[in-house]
């Protein structure tokens, strides 16, 4: 909404304490402590021309953490007290830029997906306008980058950017646009997901209408229209091209050369196509170079669109026509001297840039209603979100990549695998010598009944099996699916082959592929049904991979495993955690207690419930839950931010 900075998360290096907006500043923020409506300032977390963002909490609830963005447009406003007032010169602008920044709010209010920040309330006070969003605790994803110190991964960046398309597919929808996306209108929660921030479409408006405001561009990131400030050629591809300059800057690390210099030299950037080493897929690199044309009709022309292309080459993706733009957007003509390469005629099959034709976008599900008050953590908790796919459940396991399901697949142990000694079952004597030589492992007679020969081959099978399932098992996770490609391949028992593919998918899940993951995991199900550890699995990675929906789903996964064994902890500190995410706080304790009493060892069980706790208002409570997690896993962080928090004094 209307502000320049990071909507709803602190700036790095801001002073908390300080009101003032900077030093050239012509404008004060309000005081820490002033209540405006039910909401109580309590520190300037962003400011920018447009507005400024303060942290807050709610009077009655005062567990709720909110940021609270004001509408203040610096070069047409004034503050008299905690009054706002329009400048003499911008009276008409003023008051015309308020209606729009509250429409605004109204009209992303009601694009309910995860991927889009919350819009709580809105409404008129000071004389001016106030956005309550929920207040987001993550890295923008440019910190994110810069602390990976690496390149991304093609996983990383999917699991990153295709939840980023659905919301923006939301946002256009409701015949939006976002107008200022780059990696730090981007945040990532702590449980991987990212989350848009900070539109501008407001100060764009207030700049169309004004001749005192030169064009609002984030250099590398904003399309040449945007510097035209012509809203006739704006549309979903303005939004397209700023995303496809962030994914630019995450594989090339640098932002792409400005748009306004790359059409004055000439366009001398180089496709990322040909310059990019083979660790992307071909056409979603092709699919950014096409996102990243000058001309608007030469980019796609919707998020669909854009999709299909960027995921042309991903497997077992069927070929389908490429989606039409969102009804009501109207593309620019494409120019007489190069044919558009994204409009594309109904019934046309249109083919990808790597030569292949592009999947069918499915239509998006309707987004779930989002909660209405963010859950409160700790600013130190930033940096748990690991690099790449750092999953954000809470295991009891300590050995996280072995599921507890082996345990009762009736699988033999390592020692009874070991215990097979014949390290060459397939061995014999010559042919001419009349008899077999006999097993290490399985003893027969000189000569042996067939019986006997029968019972020989099925031990030496048994074995052969035996030697498969302990390799899926001891490989680690980059060569998890290859190791147990023979098991899942083989007439070993349903129950072993269930475990492999569970142990592929966990290695999927750790390594970011949630879309595998859950492939896998659900193979598994099919062959063996009813496994909670499984379902508790799939779960999580519905929960890690964000998209409209995947909270049910994960939800539905835990309440099954719940059911099938009521003693999961695991699975129920799960769904305590889901259901404080969403709001539940009272649900969300019982179940974490339920998992404290089913696994008292478990530090992450008492990390879950103190943050309950603490939302409740349950402080020592919180304080005491805390503490014990941190003697069970001195290396809990975010309850030793929560116990610094709460002894703070004052709090």
């Amino acid at each position: 909404m209307a502000d320049d900075t990071g909507s709803a998360s602190p700036l790095p290096g801001s002073d908390a304490s300080s009101t003032a907006i900077g030093a050239g500043s012509s404008f004060t923020a309000l005081k820490t402590g002033l209540t405006i409506r039910h909401y109580i300032i309590e520190e300037v977390i962003g400011a920018g021309g447009f507005g400024i963002t303060y942290r807050a909490r709610h009077e009655r609830l005062s567990s709720k953490i909110f940021a609270l963005k004001e509408f203040f447009p610096r070069q047409f406003a004034a503050r008299q007290g905690t009054h706002v007032v329009s400048t003499p010169d911008g009276e008409g602008l003023f008051r015309w830029g308020l209606d729009r920044f509250l429409k605004e709010a109204e009209a992303l209010a009601k694009c309910e997906h995860p991927g889009i920040v919350d819009v709580v309330d809105y409404f008129e006070e000071n004389g001016t306008a106030y956005a309550v969003l929920g207040y987001i605790e993550g890295r923008q994803l440019g910190q994110w980058l810069d602390e990976l110190g690496r390149t991304p991964t093609q996983a990383e960046l999917d699991r990153i950017l295709m939840p980023l398309l659905d919301a923006l597919e939301v946002v256009h929808r409701a015949k939006l646009l976002h107008r200022d996306i780059a990696p730090d209108n981007i945040l990532i929660r702590r449980d991987g997901s990212p989350c848009l921030i900070d539109f501008g479409a407001c100060r764009e408006d207030i700049r169309d209408r004004s001749q005192k405001l030169s064009a609002i561009v984030k250099h590398g990131y904003s399309p040449p229209e945007q510097y035209h400030g012509i809203a006739e050629l704006q549309g979903p591809w303005t939004d397209i091209y700023a995303v496809a300059a962030t994914l630019y800057r995450a594989v090339s690390g640098q932002a792409p050369m400005d748009s306004s210099r790359r059409g004055a030299l000439g366009d001398s950037l180089q496709p990322l196509s040909e310059t990019t080493a083979s660790d992307y897929r071909p056409g979603f690199l092709a699919a950014i170079d096409s996102a990243l044309r000058l001309k608007p009709e030469e980019r796609p022309s919707s998020i669909a669109e854009w999709r299909a292309m960027l995921q042309s080459d991903v497997p077992d993706m069927a070929a389908a026509t490429t989606p039409p733009a969102p009804a009501g957007w109207k593309l620019p003509s494409a120019s007489a001297d190069r044919p558009s390469t994204s409009a594309v005629p109904s019934g046309v099959t249109a083919t990808s840039p790597s030569g292949k034709t592009p999947p069918r976008a499915s239509p998006l599900p309707s987004a779930g209603s989002r909660r209405r008050a963010p859950f409160i953590v700790a600013a130190a908790a930033l940096a748990l979100i690991a690099v790449g796919a750092a999953a954000w459940w809470r295991s009891s396991d300590p050995q996280r990549g072995q599921p507890t399901a082996l345990s009762t697949s009736g699988a033999p142990s390592s020692a009874e695998v070991a215990d097979r000694t014949d390290p060459n079952p397939s061995a014999s004597t010559p042919a001419n010598s009349g008899k077999s030589k006999p097993s290490s492992s399985v003893a027969s007679p000189p000569h042996t009944s067939d019986a006997a020969a029968e019972a020989q081959t099925q031990a030496r099978r048994q074995q052969a099996l035996d030697i498969n399932w302990q390799v899926c098992r001891d490989a680690a996770d980059q060569t998890k699916a290859t190791a147990c490609a023979a098991v899942i391949q083989s007439d070993d028992t349903a129950a072993r082959r269930a475990a492999a593919l569970h142990l592929i998918g966990t290695a999927a899940r750790n390594a970011g592929d949630h879309d595998k993951a859950i492939s896998d995991f659900t193979k598994s199900l099919a062959l063996v049904s009813g496994d909670p550890q499984v379902l508790n699995d799939r779960g999580v990675a519905h929960f890690l991979r964000g998209r409209p929906g995947d909270r049910d789903a994960a939800m539905r996964d835990y309440e099954s495993a719940i059911r099938i064994d009521p003693r999961h902890a695991e699975a129920l500190n799960n769904r305590a955690w889901s259901l404080f995410q969403a709001g539940r706080a009272a649900e969300a304790l019982a179940d974490a207690n339920r998992s404290v009493d089913a696994t008292p060892t478990n530090g992450y069980a008492y990390d879950t419930r103190g943050q309950i706790l603490e939302a409740l208002g349950r402080k020592d409570e919180a304080i005491r839950d805390f503490e014990r997690a941190l003697s069970i896993d001195p290396t809990q962080a975010t309850s030793r931010t929560g116990l610094a928090r709460l002894k703070t004094p004052g709090r």
